[in-house]
């Protein structure tokens, strides 16, 4: 899932990201077979002192080394190709040298973007503010698809778009029924009605943050999604 435009990150930050993109998995695939077969990623482990980066995927591969291969990666959407000679394949590993070129999520000012997978199935409860005197709003249960630690990334179903609506504000109450210490107040930054992944009719929001989740709070989304993208 894609949140916002992707853009090409800079070289001088390529060990760093793979540091961090460790545990969040992703995907890898051939373009050149019929049918394009997707390969789990469960691990990216970067070796500095070898400029070498092992890549683990959940079962046994069948790759052909003489096509390009693409790498697909969950932290900050993540993508690259490795083109033949950059890389082999062995059993459940594929070894190669840092990318020439990454496209990915550029860091949020309010902090690191972690997406969430479909299957953490991450919600999150917040009440639209009144924008006149007397208007009714409803509390909302609305999925989460990326977090950082001032801000939020949502799934809007067709049934509720009308609701919400870009510049609306809002107030946090609960993630995944977990009640907040106090709620978080925040603002709808952008909306997006297209993209990988969406349903007709469904819409993709960014919720701009008053200020940050506890340590608490960010760590269990962090982890939440990580528990699924190693299952």
């Amino acid at each position: 899932m894609v949140s916002g435009p992707l853009n090409y990150l800079d070289p001088s930050t390529f060990s760093e990201l793979f540091l961090i993109a460790h545990h969040y998995g992703g995907w890898c695939w051939q373009s050149s077979q019929e049918k394009k077969q997707l390969h789990q990623i469960v691990s990216v482990v970067f070796k500095e002192s070898m400029g070498t980066l092992i890549i683990e995927c959940k079962d046994v591969i069948e790759i052909n080394n003489g096509n390009v291969l693409f790498v697909k990666l969950n932290y900050r959407s993540i993508i690259f190709r490795l083109d033949p000679g950059q890389y082999v394949s062995d059993g459940q590993f594929i070894l190669c040298s840092l990318p020439k070129a990454i496209l990915g999520l550029e860091k949020r000012p309010g902090g690191d973007r972690f997406v969430m997978p479909t299957l953490a199935d991450v919600s999150i409860s917040l009440k639209k503010m009144e924008r006149y005197f007397g208007e009714i709003t409803f509390q909302l249960e609305l999925r989460v698809i990326d977090v950082s630690e001032q801000g939020v990334g949502i799934m809007v179903t067709s049934l509720n778009k009308h609701i919400l609506n870009h510049h609306d504000r809002f107030n946090i109450y609960s993630i995944d029924n977990r009640p907040l210490n106090r709620p978080i107040a925040g603002v709808i930054c952008y909306v997006q009605s297209k993209g990988e992944g969406m349903k007709r009719g469904d819409v993709r929001m960014g919720l701009k943050l008053n200020s940050r989740f506890d340590s608490e709070t960010f760590s269990y989304l962090k982890k939440k999604g990580q528990r699924i993208l190693l299952a």
